[in-house]
C-alpha cells in the first residue's frame, strides 16, 4: 500500500468566492490518496456545487467533466454535494 496523506479541507473566501453550501470555518480531513490526481480537486473535496463558481466550468479546460457526468471519481468514490463520500467506492470499470 502506498502511503496515506491526510489533508485538511477549509472554505477560504479570500480568493474565491465561498460555495453556498461550504459553512465559513467548517473543516474535515480527507485521505488525499482517495482523490484522483487526473481529476478536478474542487469538485472532489469541496463537491459538486464547486462548479457553480468556477472559472472552468463549461470549457475544455475543466477537468471534473467525467466526475459531473458518472457522479464518481476515476478511482471509484461518490462525489456527492459536499465533496468525496470516502466509505462509498466501486471499482472503476
Amino acid at each position: 500500500m502506498g502511503l496515506g496523506y491526510s489533508f485538511l479541507a477549509c472554505s477560504s473566501t479570500q480568493q474565491h468566492k465561498k460555495p453556498p453550501h461550504i459553512e465559513e470555518n467548517k473543516m474535515r480531513k480527507i485521505d488525499t490518496t482517495k482523490l484522483s490526481n487526473d481529476e478536478c480537486w474542487g469538485i472532489q473535496i469541496n463537491g459538486t456545487l464547486h462548479c457553480q463558481n468556477c472559472k472552468w466550468t463549461g470549457l475544455s479546460a475543466c477537468v471534473g467533466k467525467n466526475i459531473i457526468l458518472t457522479g464518481r471519481n476515476s478511482k471509484g468514490y461518490l462525489i456527492g454535494e459536499d465533496g468525496i463520500v470516502e466509505d462509498d467506492c466501486i471499482s472503476p470499470g
